[in-house]
């Protein structure tokens, strides 16, 4: 008999009736879509971002890499392991022309020209620049000031080449955050300092794709007469030992605390 009953239930009936229990109600899966939404949204940002950090980091591990390679090829030509001996006669466009030799270039710009790198470029952190209390930009016209080098890569190398090796310069006194101190009538406080380096190198490494941001995606590299300093501009000797990008994102024009 009960075989019976079990023969009409499955043969009969609707396989929906007989199954039903284990089916899931609409409501059931759209708490369970729900569920799944919040999660996404709670931890989705934060793999994004990792990505995108570790994107930056291989970037910049790549660019140092082009560089150091090209500086030392510019040793072995001219045999000479002292930078100043090689650059310290050279203007900015000698200089330009020595290491373009040893990257693969693209496209060059001369200082001031446009249609290489013309995006602005913010600090690593929001710092007053001018002594507005507001965060400014590193770079208004990115690296368009001095001579630019476009590499195959998509990243571009700006030049800059000074007088001597060893020099002093007029800076900007600034606080432990970076913002510009000012006297009792406003006016920025400056001082003297010496500068060691023949020139530097400073590389977006991936162009005028943003964020065009210090120790993000800009990176500077001063060129001493004996090789690159290790204080670097945008922490990318640390970002190359460490693998960590420590920025903070902001927005120019915003007060600064």
């Amino acid at each position: 008999m009960k075989k019976n009953i079990e023969f009409i239930l499955t043969e009969f009936l609707p396989h929906s009736a007989v199954s039903c229990r284990s089916a899931f109600t609409l409501a059931e899966v759209l708490i369970t879509l729900g569920i799944i939404g919040v999660v996404a949204a709670m931890t989705l940002p934060s793999v994004i971002n990792d990505y995108r950090h570790k994107e930056f980091v291989v970037r910049a591990k790549k660019s140092a890499s082009i560089l150091t390679n090209a500086l030392m090829a510019v040793q072995a030509e001219y045999g000479e392991t002292d930078y100043s001996n090689i650059f310290e006669s050279k203007n900015g466009e000698e200089t330009t022309d020595i290491l373009a030799k040893h990257l693969k270039v693209i496209k060059r710009c001369r200082a001031g020209e446009k249609g290489c790198h013309d995006s602005p470029i913010k600090y690593a952190s929001p710092r007053d620049n001018d002594g507005s209390g507001t965060a400014g930009y590193w770079s208004k016209n990115g690296l368009s000031n001095n001579w630019q080098l476009v590499l195959t890569d998509g990243s571009i190398i700006q030049i800059t080449k000074y007088s001597t090796c060893k020099r002093t310069f007029i800076y900007n006194v600034t606080d432990e955050n970076g913002n510009v101190v000012t006297d009792e009538e406003g006016n920025i406080m400056q001082a003297e300092g010496v500068g060691h380096s023949c020139f530097d190198l400073t590389v977006d490494t991936n162009g005028n794709k943003g964020p065009n941001q210090i120790g993000m995606d800009v990176f500077g590299i001063f060129v001493d007469p004996d090789g690159p300093e290790k204080g670097t501009r945008g922490d990318l000797w640390n970002i190359l030992s460490d693998e960590e990008i420590n920025v903070v994102q902001y927005t120019p024009g915003t007060p600064v605390k």
